[in-house]
C-alpha cells in the first residue's frame, strides 16, 4: 500500500487534510508438489499416470514426459525458488529412511527442469523375515546442463534409504545422508563401500564366494554392478544418466524385491530362514551393498545426497515411503506509486476535480482509496470531484 497526503485550501482559507491509499495485491506463492504419481518399483510414472495424478493441481497440465519417470517443468517467471526434497525409505522393519534436502536456487523463465522422484524399495515377499532393497534418490536438475555426468551436477539430490537385511542377521538398512557420499554397507562380511562423488556404491561380499552378495545403489552418473557370484543377483540400478532404473530381485525378478526407481539396489537371496541382504539406497551417490557370510548377512547403505543451494535445510533418515520434491516459488510484489499531481487549491463555489493516476511495476490492478472525505468532496474510482 502508498499512500499519498494533501493538503486542499479553498477561497475562504478553510483547511482540509486527507490521505489517499492506493493497493495492489499481496505477494502471491505457488507450490508446486510432484510425487511418484501412482508408480511402484523400478519403473517411474509414465505421461498417462502423471497427468491423472497432477488433474486439478497447480501442476495440471504442465509436467512432461519424455523418458519415462523423468518430470519436465517449464519455469514461468524469472525468480528464486525453495526446493524441497525427499529420497525414498527402503521397505519393512528393518528399513532405511530417506533424506531431506532443502534449497533456494535462482531459475529463468523457459527453463527446462527435470524431476526424478524416488520410489520406495520393495520387500522381498513383502515378509518382514527377509531383506529389502534400497529406496530411489530424488532428483531436480536444469536440463540446460546435459546429461548427468561426473562433470555437472544437479540442483539438489536427496539419498534413498537402505534396505534392511533378513531377520537372521536382523541388521537396518543406513538411512540417506546429507553429505555427498554414500553409506557403506552394514554388517556381513565385506559390507561395499558407498560411492563418491557421483559414483555408484559397491557390492558386498567380494571374494567371500557366498551366493547373496549385496547389490550397491546407483549415483549420479555411474551405474552400480554385482558382484557377479551368481547370476541370479538380479541386474544392477542404473544411474541417472541411465533413467535411474531400479535394480532387479531375487532371481532377475521385475517385481519382487526390486529397488526403488531412483537407483535403489534390489535385495539378493530367496526367503530361506530369514538369510537375504539389503540392496544400497540410490542418491547422488550410492549406497553400498550389504556385506555376506554365510552365517552373517547384512543391510544396504544409504544412498549420498547434493544441494547447491542457499539457505539450506538438511536431514538424514527424514522419510518413509515414497520421495517427493516440491517447488515454491514466491513472487514478490513491488509497491504502486502515484503518477499524478495532485490538485491542491479549490475556488469556492466552483467544481473541483483531480484525476489521479498510478502506476504499479508488475501490472496488477490498482484500488485507489481514501481514509476520510471532506463532505462535500466525493472519491469515484480515481476521480475526486465536488463542489466546495
Amino acid at each position: 500500500m502508498t499512500k499519498m497526503s494533501m493538503n486542499l485550501k479553498d477561497m475562504a482559507t478553510l483547511f482540509l487534510f486527507f490521505c489517499l491509499n492506493i493497493l495492489s495485491p499481496l505477494n502471491a506463492q505457488t507450490i508446486h508438489e510432484f510425487t511418484n504419481s501412482g508408480a511402484y518399483g523400478r519403473y517411474g510414472p509414465t505421461q498417462s499416470q502423471v497427468n491423472s495424478a497432477y488433474s486439478g493441481t497447480s501442476l495440471d497440465g504442465l509436467v512432461t514426459i519424455n523418458t519415462q519417470g523423468i518430470q519436465e517443468w517449464t519455469v514461468s517467471s524469472t525468480g528464486t525458488y525453495t526446493i524441497d526434497a525427499w529420497g525414498a525409505s527402503a521397505d519393512g522393519t528393518r528399513k532405511g529412511k530417506g533424506a531431506r534436502i532443502k534449497g533456494e536456487f535462482d531459475l529463468s523463465s523457459g527453463d527446462v527442469i527435470k524431476i526424478l522422484v524416488g520410489q520406495q524399495g520393495i520387500l522381498y515377499n513383502n515378509n518382514n523375515s527377509n531383506s529389502s532393497s534400497g529406496g530411489g534418490g530424488s532428483f531436480v536438475w536444469n536440463s540446460n546442463i546435459g546429461v548427468p555426468s561426473s562433470s555437472n551436477y544437479p540442483l539438489i539430490a536427496a539419498g534413498g534409504g537402505g534396505g534392511g537385511s533378513g531377520n537372521y542377521s536382523s541388521y537396518t538398512g543406513g538411512n540417506g545422508s546429507t553429505g555427498t557420499s554414500g553409506g557403506n554397507g552394514i554388517g556381513g562380511y565385506a559390507p561395499g563401500t558407498g560411492g563418491t562423488n557421483g559414483g555408484a556404491g559397491g557390492p558386498g561380499g567380494l571374494g567371500e564366494g557366498n551366493w547373496w552378495d549385496g547389490t550397491g545403489g546407483a549415483g549420479w552418473w555411474e551405474n552400480s554392478s554385482t558382484s557377479g557370484a551368481n547370476s541370479a543377483l538380479g541386474d544392477p540400478p542404473l544411474s541417472i544418466a541411465n533413467n535411474g532404473i531400479g535394480g532387479k530381485g531375487y532371481d532377475d525378478n521385475l517385481s519382487n524385491g526390486v529397488g526403488g526407481f531412483g537407483g535403489g539396489a534390489g535385495q539378493t537371496g530367496d526367503d530361506y530362514e530369514g538369510m537375504s541382504v539389503g540392496g544400497g539406497g540410490g542418491g547422488y551417490s550410492g549406497g553400498g551393498g550389504g556385506g555376506n557370510i554365510w552365517a552373517n548377512r547384512g543391510a544396504g547403505g544409504g544412498g549420498g545426497s547434493y544441494n547447491a543451494g542457499a539457505n539450506q535445510d538438511n536431514s538424514s533418515g527424514a522419510n518413509t515411503g515414497h520421495g517427493s520434491v516440491t517447488i515454491t516459488y514466491t513472487e514478490s510484489n513491488t509497491s504502486p506509486t502515484f503518477t499524478s499531481t495532485p490538485v491542491t487549491t479549490a475556488l469556492e463555489d466552483s467544481q473541483y476535480i483531480y484525476t489521479i493516476t498510478t502506476a504499479d511495476d508488475d501490472g496488477d490492478a490498482v484500488t485507489v482509496s481514501a481514509n476520510t472525505l471532506p463532505g462535500w468532496l466525493t472519491l469515484a474510482g480515481s476521480t475526486l470531484s465536488g463542489t466546495p
